[in-house]
């Protein structure tokens, strides 16, 4: 029972994009609306595709429609896929979203302590209300217990490469992350989240991206959508994408230069 290891781009886009495909069908036949979003709604604009040099696919739901995917999500019967998340005990999920994985790939991990159900996937990112007033403490904390979870779930220790105090002040953090475990601390994200309910604010955030008050939009952002082309398919994006793209990447249709056309991953692909 030998893997294979999979290292072209293009097998890897094509297996993401079947795991997109599925997720679409189930949120068609379920009445969820959902965006593709960041680098893959970048892609669908731009490229109509992926973006050439990237292989991983995001998606947004409204917290609402989110928590009622993944209701759905649990009791599907496919052997293809598995949606990982928060509440449901899959060994070594720490992230602070859903990954729907397609269960013929295995995925490993580089400094992270490994998830025997990680396959290729598609990220689906909830959006949560924002109480503007306080966004800036909020997030702060948010952010803390964000790299918390990310220093607990390492595998090893590993040395700052800035001298000894920051590896010792590394050291400390790594040593209080782990006492504590990588499940306190994602206890405590989501139970901070919580309280900010969709339902409850004007403007809403994606509190687990990569953009964070970049992508700080008012909610009614989420009320309409267009179908794009994505590779052979069309796939749902909020109406307003432009002041979406707009917001995450300034001038999204211009290529960035060359040595930035590279992708960031530090995983390994199998195919079982």
């Amino acid at each position: 029972n030998t893997m294979r290891e999979i290292t072209d781009i293009k097998e890897i886009q094509n297996i993401a994009l079947v795991v997109l495909k599925y997720i679409n069908k189930v949120c068609k036949e379920n009445n969820i609306p959902y965006s593709l979003a960041g680098g893959t709604a970048l892609g669908a604009i731009r490229h109509k595709g992926f973006i050439p040099w990237d292989d991983d696919i995001d998606i947004i739901m409204t917290r609402p429609n989110y928590e009622k995917f993944l209701k759905i999500m649990d009791n599907d019967k496919s052997n293809q896929y598995k949606c990982l998340h928060y509440g449901k005990d899959f060994p070594n999920y720490f992230y602070r979203f859903a990954k729907v994985c397609d269960l013929t790939t295995s995925l490993k991990e580089g400094s992270f302590i490994q998830n025997p159900n990680l396959g290729v996937f598609v990220d689906i990112f909830p959006s949560d209300g924002v109480d503007e007033k306080n966004i800036n403490k909020i997030y702060k904390k948010l952010s803390f217990y964000s790299s918390m979870i990310n220093v607990a779930a390492l595998k090893r220790y590993t040395k700052s490469k800035n001298g000894f105090i920051k590896s010792l002040l590394k050291f400390f953090a790594f040593f209080y992350a782990k006492i504590f475990g990588w499940k306190y601390w994602l206890k405590k994200h989501e139970k901070l989240l919580s309280k900010y309910k969709f339902e409850d604010y004007e403007k809403t955030l994606v509190y687990s991206g990569c953009y964070g008050t970049k992508e700080i939009f008012n909610k009614s952002i989420y009320d309409e959508y267009v179908e794009v082309q994505f590779e052979d398919d069309l796939f749902p994006v909020m109406k307003d994408y432009d002041l979406y793209l707009k917001s995450l990447y300034n001038n999204y249709m211009q290529l960035p230069p060359k040595e930035k056309q590279i992708t960031h991953h530090d995983f390994k692909i199998y195919k079982k």
